[in-house]
C-alpha cells in the first residue's frame, strides 16, 4: 500500500517541480529594466529569428512552455544557437528529466555586450548641464520627440534612502537618461528627523549632516546612441549646447541716490522769565560777560554782603553782596542772538549684480535700537530693546529684451534715516519708498523718483503789550526763524552684460595694489592682472586674412553637423588666438619683472646638468651652479656661455629625456649680435633649445634688463605656470581683473632651479617675443587652412 502511495506522489512532485521552474523562468522574464531591454538586440535576419530555442531531437511534450524569444515565431527549427537574453532558462519536461534513452546538450546563454564596451554597438556620453535644470531639458527634449527615460521614487528602508523605478521609454536613439541628484545638498536644509538630540531639544551647535556623504557631479545626463551614427550624439550635443543650455544674460543696476539738505536759522532778541527778586552779575571762566541775568547767589565777587531780611515779609534771609540788588520786577532776562546756516549732500551709490529675470535685493543701513518697558505680573519693570532697520534697500527684478538693448524692470527703492532724541525718547524714522514698473535703454540713467521739500517757520514770543510797541517793543521780544529745503533724487542706470564678455568694465575694479595678496602667513600671494598689463593683439586678431580664415571654418562646422562642437579646430571660433601662449608667457614675465620678483633666486641657486658621455661609471652628466659656470670666462675667449640641450634631446634613445647640455663659449658684442647669434644657434631647432648667456651685454626688448634678470625672470615664470596649471595659458583666459597664483619670496630664495628645455625656450620667446609670435601665429593658420582643404599636415 506504502508502495502505491509513493508511485502516485511522485509524477504529482514532478510536476510541482515543473511549474515552479516555469514560474520563475516568467518572472525572470519579465523583470528586465529599460537599459537592459535596449541590450537585446533584435534578430537581423531570419536565420538568427529561427535560432532563437534550441530542442533535443525527441518529440515536443504538449505541456512544454517555450523560452522566451523577442521574435514571434508559430514554427522553431532545431537550433544550437540560444536567445540574446541573460535570463534565458531552458526548460526541461518531466519526460525528459525521468527519460535515461533521451539526451539533450543544454544551451549555452550567448550574452549581449553590455552598453559601452567595444563589442556593443551602442556607446553612451555623460553630459553635464551648466545653467538648465536636468527636469526642464528632459521635458523638452520629450517635447521634441527624444527618448528619454525618467524615475518614479518611493520611500526605501529609512528615511534616508529612496527606491527610483524606471518608467517605460520607447527604443530609438538617441536615449537620454536623467542621472538622479543628490538628495541633499545644503547644510541649511533641515534633518529629515527633525534635527533634535536624543533628549529632544534643539542642538545647540552644529548643523544636521548628509547621511552618507557624496561627491557626485550634479545635473548630468547620460545620452545611449548607436555608434554606427555619431551624428545621433552630435546633433543632439549641438542643440543643448547652442539652444538650450545656454547662459542667461546679466545686468549690472546702478543705483544713486542723492540727498541735498539745507538748513537756515536765525535767533534774535531777549527772553524774559519771572523768578525772584535777586539778581547777580556773572563773569564766565575767560573774563566776559555772560548773556544770562538771573537770580544766582554765587558770583564771582566773593561775599561781601550783609545779611537782609527779604522785604516781602517771608522771614527769608539772604547775602546782600556789593553787585546784588533787589528789583521789583523778579526776572530772568536771557539775550539770544545766533544765526546758523548749514548744508548737507547724503550720497549713496549701490550697485548690483543679477541675472536676467531674477530678484536682485541690496540693504544697506543701521539697525535703530527702541526701548520697549513692560512691567511683569509680580511688579517688576522689564527693559527688552527692538531693533528698526534704517538706511537703503533696493530692490529690483529687471527683464532684459531679446536684442538686449532695453531692459523692463520692477524696482522698489526704500530710503529712511533716523533723528535721536536727546531725552532718550524713541527716535523719529523718517522714510521714503519709490515702488514702480520702468522700461529704459541700456545704459541710459533714469529718474524713477524725486522729491522737492521746503519749510520755512517764523515764531516771535515776547513780553505782552511792551513787545508791541514800535523799536521799543524789540528789547522785549524774541524772533526765531527757520528754513529747510530738501531735494532727494534716485538714479538707476542699467548696464546689459554680453553672455560671452569675462572683462565688462562695470564688473571689474579698477586696477589697484589693494586687490593684491601678497606678504600673508598662511596663504599664497596673489596678483590681479591690470590692464596695463595686457598687449594690444587687435592687429592681428582684426586682420582681413584671419577674418576669412574664421568665416570659412564657421561655414565648415555648419556644413559638417556630425562634427562635434568641442572638436579643436573649432576653438578658434571661441576667441582662440594661435600663436597666443607666446603672447601669455611674456605678459606673465613682465609681471614679474615689474614686481621684481626675480631677485630672489639667487645664483647659486640655478642648476645645470652638463652632459658627461664619457663617464664609465656612475651619472653621465655633471651638476654645476650657475655662479661657479661664470668662472669659465678667464679660461678662454668668448664673453658669453652657450647651454645647448637641443643635441642631446635629438640624441636621446628613449622616452626619459634627461636636460643635459653642451656647454661651450661664444661672443656677443652689442644688443643686435645679441639676437643674431641666439637666432643662428637656433636656426636648424625648433624647439630652440639652446640658450645663450652673456652677463656684460644685455638683450634688447626686455625692460633694461639683463640676461640673467631674464633669465631669473623665466624661472618664476616656469613657477607660476605649474601653480596655475588649470588655467589656459589664452588671451582669453589671461585677462583684466583674474587673480593669478604668485610663489612666495621665501619659496624662491629655497628651491633649486633647474635649466631644462623649457627654460631655454622660453628664454629664447621672452626676448624674441614678436617674431615667434608672428612664426606661430602663420604656422596655425597655415595648419587650420590646410584642414579645411582636407590636406594632411
Amino acid at each position: 500500500m506504502k508502495m502505491k502511495k509513493t508511485f502516485l506522489l511522485l509524477p504529482a512532485l514532478v510536476l510541482t517541480l515543473f511549474v515552479m521552474a516555469q514560474a520563475q523562468n516568467k518572472e525572470t522574464s519579465s523583470n528586465f529594466g529599460v537599459i537592459e531591454e535596449l541590450n537585446q538586440k533584435e534578430p537581423s535576419s531570419s536565420s538568427e529569428a529561427l535560432a532563437q530555442n534550441v530542442r533535443p531531437p525527441a518529440p515536443r511534450p504538449a505541456t512544454q512552455t517555450l523560452p522566451r524569444s523577442t521574435t514571434p515565431s508559430t514554427t522553431q527549427p532545431r537550433s544550437r544557437t540560444a536567445p540574446a537574453s541573460s535570463s534565458y532558462r531552458p526548460a526541461t519536461t518531466a519526460t525528459q528529466a525521468t527519460s535515461s534513452k533521451v539526451s539533450a546538450t543544454a544551451p549555452v546563454a550567448n550574452k549581449t555586450p553590455s552598453i559601452g564596451s567595444p563589442q556593443s554597438p551602442y556607446a553612451f556620453h555623460s553630459y553635464r548641464l551648466s545653467y538648465m535644470q536636468s527636469d526642464r531639458v528632459i521635458a523638452l527634449l520629450k517635447a521634441l520627440g527624444y527618448a528619454t527615460v525618467e524615475y518614479s521614487a518611493s520611500r526605501g528602508e529609512s528615511v534616508y534612502t529612496g527606491i527610483f523605478n524606471a518608467l517605460p521609454a520607447a527604443k530609438k536613439y538617441p536615449l537620454v537618461v536623467k542621472l538622479i541628484d543628490s538628495a541633499k545638498t545644503s547644510l541649511m536644509q533641515p534633518a529629515l528627523d527633525g534635527g533634535r538630540n536624543a533628549s529632544g531639544s534643539n542642538q545647540m551647535g552644529g548643523t544636521y549632516l548628509h547621511s552618507s556623504t557624496t561627491g557626485a557631479p550634479e545635473q548630468r545626463m547620460l545620452i545611449i546612441y548607436e555608434r554606427d551614427s555619431p551624428e545621433q550624439l552630435n546633433s543632439l550635443l549641438n542643440l543643448l549646447r547652442n539652444e538650450i543650455d545656454v547662459p542667461a544674460s546679466q545686468i549690472v543696476i546702478e543705483a544713486l541716490v542723492v540727498e541735498i539738505t539745507t538748513d537756515k536759522a536765525k535767533e534774535f532778541g531777549f527772553e524774559y522769565n519771572i523768578e525772584d527778586k535777586r539778581v547777580s552779575t556773572n563773569f564766565d571762566n575767560t573774563g566776559g560777560l555772560s548773556s544770562e541775568f538771573n537770580s544766582n547767589m554765587i558770583n564771582k565777587f566773593g561775599d561781601n554782603s550783609v545779611r537782609v531780611l527779604d522785604s516781602a515779609g517771608s522771614g527769608y534771609e539772604y547775602h546782600n553782596t556789593g553787585l546784588t540788588r533787589t528789583v521789583p520786577l523778579n526776572f530772568r532776562a536771557k539775550l539770544n542772538a545766533s544765526i546758523s546756516d548749514g548744508s548737507a549732500n547724503v550720497l549713496s551709490n549701490p550697485t548690483i549684480l543679477v541675472l536676467d529675470g531674477r530678484q536682485a535685493l541690496i540693504r544697506i543701513g543701521t539697525q535703530v535700537p527702541v526701548e520697549q518697558k513692560t512691567i511683569t505680573s509680580t511688579g517688576l519693570e522689564r527693559i527688552t530693546y527692538n531693533y528698526i532697520n534704517t538706511g537703503i534697500v533696493l530692490n529690483i527684478r529687471p527683464r532684459i529684451s531679446e536684442d538686449g538693448s532695453e531692459v523692463t524692470m520692477q524696482t522698489e527703492t526704500i530710503v529712511s534715516s533716523f533723528t535721536p532724541k536727546a531725552d532718550g525718547s524713541p527716535p523719529e524714522i523718517e522714510s521714503k519708498t519709490i515702488q514702480s514698473f520702468v522700461r529704459v535703454s541700456d545704459n541710459t540713467p533714469f529718474i524713477i523718483a524725486g522729491l522737492i521739500e521746503k519749510d520755512n517757520t517764523q515764531s516771535t514770543t515776547g513780553i505782552p503789550l511792551i513787545s508791541k510797541i514800535p523799536v521799543l517793543g524789540n528789547l522785549f521780544k524774541n524772533k526765531d526763524n527757520k528754513s529747510s529745503d530738501r531735494e532727494v533724487i534716485i538714479v538707476l542706470t542699467p548696464h546689459v552684460m554680453d553672455s560671452s564678455e569675462k572683462s565688462f568694465s562695470y564688473v571689474i575694479p579698477k586696477d589697484s595694489q589693494n586687490f593684491d595678496s601678497f606678504d600673508n602667513l598662511l596663504f599664497r600671494n596673489a596678483y590681479r592682472i591690470r590692464d596695463d598689463d595686457l598687449f594690444d593683439l587687435s592687429f592681428a586678431t582684426q586682420s582681413e586674412f584671419y577674418n576669412k580664415i574664421l568665416a570659412e571654418l564657421k561655414q565648415y562646422k555648419n556644413d559638417h553637423p556630425e562634427i562635434p562642437d568641442d572638436y579643436p579646430l573649432f576653438s578658434y571660433l571661441k576667441d582662440k588666438v594661435p600663436g597666443e601662449d607666446v603672447i601669455v608667457r611674456r605678459m606673465i614675465w613682465e609681471i614679474v619683472h615689474k614686481s621684481k620678483y626675480n631677485q630672489y633666486i639667487a645664483d647659486d641657486h640655478i642648476l645645470l646638468f652638463e652632459e658627461n658621455e664619457e663617464a664609465k661609471f656612475g651619472n653621465k652628466f655633471k651638476t654645476h651652479l650657475l655662479s661657479l659656470l661664470f668662472n669659465r670666462f678667464t679660461e678662454g675667449a668668448g664673453n658669453s656661455l652657450v647651454f645647448n640641450l637641443a643635441d642631446h634631446k635629438a640624441r636621446s634613445p628613449g622616452p626619459f629625456e634627461h636636460p643635459r647640455a653642451i656647454i661651450s663659449m661664444d661672443q656677443v658684442t652689442d644688443s643686435s649680435n645679441y639676437v643674431e647669434r641666439m637666432s643662428l644657434l637656433n636656426s636648424e631647432d625648433e624647439n630652440r633649445n639652446t640658450l645663450l648667456l652673456c652677463p656684460t651685454v644685455s638683450p634688447p626688448g626686455v625692460r633694461g634688463a639683463t640676461a640673467l634678470e631674464v633669465l631669473k625672470g623665466v624661472l618664476v615664470l616656469k613657477r607660476i605656470l605649474a601653480l596655475n596649471s588649470t588655467m589656459p595659458v589664452t588671451i582669453e583666459e589671461f585677462r583684466v581683473g583674474r587673480q593669478i597664483i604668485f610663489p612666495t619670496e621665501q619659496e624662491l630664495k629655497d628651491k633649486y632651479h633647474v635649466i631644462d628645455y623649457d627654460t631655454a625656450r622660453f628664454f629664447y620667446e621672452i626676448i624674441n617675443y614678436y617674431p615667434e609670435f608672428e612664426k606661430a601665429f602663420n604656422r596655425d593658420t597655415a595648419s587650420i587652412i590646410l584642414e579645411l582643404r582636407g590636406v594632411k599636415p
